[in-house]
């Protein structure tokens, strides 16, 4: 499922060499833009009806579209191979060193982070006696009824 069409992309891509891809490329980068998003969170966002997600999934798809346009360059991949940290291209630029686990651009980076979530551990303790019984035939087991 696609969140952003080929003309989402051209309007909203701030950069003018993507706008002027053709149909076919733009609709290969926002295949890969969805396997990426897929990938990265883990997700499966079909069906989906949140509007306020639905327009950051809209979001993240252009970028990524823009992001992966830009990894695909000649110049990128070369520097990349050379280990060369810094790239740009006009206003577009990539920093491997400054991110090193995320894409180098600050806003795609904090959207897909906000989508991956965290995983957290509810942690509790019990002090004092409690008031239920425990089962006797499940240690683990707390019964909340209290026999008077």
């Amino acid at each position: 499922m696609a969140f952003a069409d080929l003309q989402d992309v051209r309007d909203q891509t701030t950069i003018s060499l993507v706008s002027s891809l053709s149909d076919t490329k733009i609709d290969f980068y926002i295949e890969r833009a969805n396997a990426y998003l897929r990938r990265v969170t883990k997700k499966d966002y079909r069906g989906e009806t949140d509007v306020d997600l639905l327009s950051d999934l809209k979001r993240v798809t252009v970028l990524l579209v823009e992001y992966l346009w830009f990894i695909n360059q000649p110049e990128v991949k070369e520097g990349n191979l050379a280990g060369i940290d810094t790239e740009r291209i006009g206003s577009y630029s990539y920093n491997k060193s400054a991110n090193a686990t995320g894409t180098g651009n600050p806003e795609l980076d904090a959207l897909l982070s906000s989508l991956v979530g965290t995983i957290g551990l509810n942690l509790f303790s019990v002090s004092g006696p409690s008031r239920g019984k425990i089962d006797r035939f499940n240690e683990h087991a707390y019964v909340t009824d209290i026999e008077e």
